[in-house]
């Protein structure tokens, strides 16, 4: 950090925040409330990162995509109840949070999470007054992957692309960031869909722990 990057942009279920705990623990409701076998954590902690749809998918895997979608609005209701019983900071992320602020430079959000959902729960964590720009799922006409959620927080941030590093556990924080003309770094400890393989999504480089993440940023902005 001691060179170029002045501006360190998260994506926030997986990367920033572990908001599986919450967000399982929701869809282990429903199938209590339905009288289903609950899933199992580990398995459909991966696909938190899809958002509610996709741990609806996982919970709810026999089920048509119809019956699926009819469950979000209940999902929703229930995980605004549990928003931040559980969820928490990754482990090793506080100490980057810090490092950062205390270089000087700026840090945000940029994720698919509705504002609504968002900002409570960064409110919660106490992140919300730190942050120099969040940007949610519904703060623009398009999200990630497209591009324009990553540009729009780097205009918040008074940030230019070459000055930027943008880092997450999904395929589309990649390929956003990529098509905004940042530096990409995908979080491999976060909520990796089976299947899919992180080296695939081709970002400039990899972490496998938030506390690899400084160091990374320490030789990143010495280049």
């Amino acid at each position: 950090m001691a060179g170029r990057f002045r501006c360190v942009l998260f994506d926030l279920d997986g990367t920033l925040v572990d908001t599986a705990p919450d967000m399982v623990g929701t869809a282990q409701d429903m199938q209590q409330e339905e009288g289903r076998q609950l899933g199992d954590y580990q398995h459909l902690r991966r696909f938190v990162s899809r958002g509610s749809m996709g741990v609806i998918k996982a919970a709810f895997e026999n089920d048509s995509e119809a019956a699926q979608k009819d469950r979000v609005p209940r999902f929703l209701e229930l995980y605004s109840r549990r928003l931040s019983r559980h969820s928490r900071l990754f482990e090793g992320m506080a100490p980057v949070l810090d490092e950062i602020e205390r270089r000087g430079a700026c840090w945000g959000v940029v994720t698919n999470k509705p504002g609504w959902l968002t900002g409570p729960l960064m409110q919660d964590l106490g992140l919300a007054n730190r942050a120099a720009t969040v940007v949610c799922g519904d703060t623009l006409a398009r999200r990630k992957p497209d591009p324009d959620p990553v540009l729009h927080a780097m205009r918040e941030a008074g940030a230019d692309a070459e000055a930027t590093v943008f880092l997450g556990d999904d395929q589309r924080d990649v390929v956003a960031g990529r098509a905004a003309g940042v530096t990409t770094v995908a979080a491999a400890y976060g909520y990796l869909p089976p299947g899919e393989q992180i080296e695939d999504w081709k970002a400039d480089a990899v972490v496998r722990h938030p506390s690899e993440i400084s160091a990374l940023l320490e030789a990143l902005g010495s280049v």
